[in-house]
């Protein structure tokens, strides 16, 4: 299963306003930073031009 087929799956089964929005780019450094690695790039992708989902604000 590609990437987009993922993302896809993802959309199909989201009820609006069940996710928060994804998380910022420097929220997402944050979180690299303390576990020491980077994110998977599926969860990096920029949802503005790709409607992934990506990592998320947890608030």
């Amino acid at each position: 299963m590609t990437d987009d087929e993922i993302i896809h799956r993802i959309r199909e089964q989201d009820a609006p306003g069940e996710l928060p929005p994804p998380a910022p780019p420097e929220v997402v450094a944050e979180l690299e930073a303390a576990v020491g690695h980077a994110m998977p790039p599926l969860l990096k992708r920029d949802p503005s031009r790709s409607r992934g989902r990506g990592v998320r604000s947890l608030g």
